[in-house]
């Protein structure tokens, strides 16, 4: 009889135990999800928030363009040499959201924004679906593009990001899945003073 209920009480203990194994573990899993969006959504506000469009002809016209899985645009950039602003492109490459920046400079001296994101770096990794929709006022849209806009172009009121995050390891062989979403506010006043590239 002790016999039987030492080996229940050692059962009992074992599942206590490794309940609290798991539990950590998805602890931990969740919060490298959360640290993982909260790093990529962070800086896609600092920048996004501040893009830039104006008026001006030629290679100097600065333009916005939203797809539902990439954005490009043109943003103040971290002083340096040449122009304070650079052109960005964000996109999720298979897993990996990867950001573009090329700055304005003598090299680069116009607010063109290129074909493909050249010399993209990584932003974040294991996410599993990332999309942009853009708010005109009144209504969500899957797409934004001033160089359509005509001479009244204007920037999104607002861009909703929304991204799915994984954990990079599984709890009890499956990966914990999160979904995240931040709406970012914009500017609608077109730039229209020309910016000195030195």
């Amino acid at each position: 009889m002790a016999l039987v209920l030492s080996l229940v009480v050692m059962s009992a203990a074992l599942m206590v135990f490794r309940k609290t194994i798991v539990d950590t573990r998805v602890r931990m899993a969740r919060k490298e999800v959360q640290a993982e969006a909260t790093e990529i959504l962070d800086y896609i506000e600092k920048y996004l928030s501040q893009a830039m469009i104006n008026d001006l002809p030629g290679g100097l016209q600065m333009h916005f363009i939203g797809e539902s899985h990439q954005v490009k645009f043109i943003a103040p950039y971290s002083p340096g040499e040449g122009s304070d602003l650079a052109k960005f492109g964000i996109y999720l490459d298979r897993d990996v959201v990867k950001v573009q920046v090329m700055r304005v400079d003598r090299e680069n001296p116009d607010f063109v924004l290129p074909e493909g994101f050249p010399g993209a770096q990584p932003l974040g990794r294991n996410v599993t679906g990332f999309t942009f929709t853009y708010f005109d006022g009144q209504n969500w849209q899957s797409s934004w593009d001033t160089r359509r806009q005509g001479k009244d172009r204007q920037l999104p009121v607002e861009v909703k990001v929304t991204l799915q995050v994984e954990s990079a390891f599984p709890v009890e062989g499956k990966r914990i899945l999160q979904e995240f979403t931040r709406v970012i506010k914009l500017s609608p006043a077109v730039e229209t003073e020309e910016k000195s590239i030195t």
